[in-house]
């Protein structure tokens, strides 16, 4: 499972979500610290208070085995209180599912709006026993993942960029975002 963190966005909450995940099945997660390049300070001293299989992947090491790591994963979780934002495009632009934990805070619900406008509500729960089934079903559910992943593929970008009213920054940022994927998988064929 991957996870795009960095100190500010752990939570105690979350990571005690993570441990009893954990428990209910065997699982690695990659925890992918970002561009923040001074973000992951302190963290393996954080993740040593958990009792979870784990590896830290650092985007400033290397670019490509990053995001190789990236598409090495079954899905995401996006990490709460506070969401990701550019974790959830890379994991849609890879085909990867994200799962979102929508809350009251602005943080999360940009998250949870990109996944329901991509057309995935069914990856957007509301409480944490919600988020459990879904991982659960994510893991556990080959026909469920399957539809999911070829429902991914089927995304129309430049229609979903079209669609949204903050579209001319978001186009930029994806575009880089894109490039720089696609420079890296062309690598790899």
């Amino acid at each position: 499972i991957g996870l795009s963190v960095h100190i500010p966005k752990l939570s105690i909450d979350f990571m005690k979500f993570l441990e009893k995940l954990s428990k209910s099945k065997n699982i690695k997660y990659n925890f992918f610290t970002g561009t923040k390049k001074d973000a992951h300070i302190g963290l393996e001293d954080i993740m040593d208070n958990y009792n979870l299989n784990y590896e830290l992947l650092y985007w400033f090491e290397n670019f490509d085995d990053y995001i190789n790591a990236k598409q090495d994963v079954r899905f995401y979780i996006d990490s709460y209180y506070y969401g990701g934002y550019t974790s959830v495009f890379e994991g849609m632009l890879l085909g990867i599912p994200v799962v979102v934990f929508e809350r009251d805070h602005v943080a999360n619900r940009q998250a949870a709006y990109i996944v329901k406008k991509l057309g995935f509500p069914e990856l957007v729960v509301n409480t944490e026993e919600e988020l459990f089934n879904l991982c659960l079903k994510l893991m556990n559910d080959n026909e469920f993942y399957i539809e999911t992943l070829l429902k991914l593929r089927e995304i129309d970008w430049d229609e979903f960029i079209s669609s949204i009213p903050f579209k001319d920054s978001l186009h930029k940022s994806l575009q880089k975002l894109e490039d720089e994927i696609d420079g890296v998988v062309k690598n790899i064929i």
